[in-house]
């Protein structure tokens, strides 16, 4: 797989004050007080918890808003097929088009091809050659 960068694309994140479930542009998400919704450059929104909230910064004159602490690199892999992943409380489809995102072998997600665009950057020339 190839590596890619997050840009640093301002989102805005707020906590999380009740349970409910939320609607992804790649399925849906349970989502719980204690956690952060964001919401991403195409009012997209999901969750996580507050260690990868950590990871971000909030940005000075824009409440709200924050962007990644550093540079973040994935591997990434645009799908020749649909998918689906299910973790519980969520699930993610991808579609022909879409990309598959690792972090880590047990920590992967899909990416809208719309979204992956706007948020990522290849990081080698083998990565440019494939977007």
């Amino acid at each position: 797989m190839a590596k890619y960068r997050k840009k640093l694309v301002p989102v805005r994140i707020e906590p999380v004050t009740e349970a409910r479930q939320i609607e992804t542009k790649e399925g849906h998400q349970q989502i719980a007080p204690g956690q952060y919704l964001a919401i991403g450059v195409e009012g997209e929104q999901y969750a996580f918890g507050p260690e990868v909230f950590a990871t971000y910064k909030s940005l000075a004159g824009r409440a709200g808003y924050y962007v990644k602490r550093e540079e973040v690199l994935v591997e990434a892999v645009r799908l020749a097929f649909p998918i689906e992943l299910h973790r519980p409380g969520w699930e993610h489809h991808g579609k022909a088009g879409d990309w598959l995102i690792t972090l880590t072998p047990e920590d992967q997600y899909v990416c809208d091809a719309e979204i992956f665009a706007a948020t990522y950057e290849p990081v080698d020339d083998e990565a440019a050659a494939k977007s």
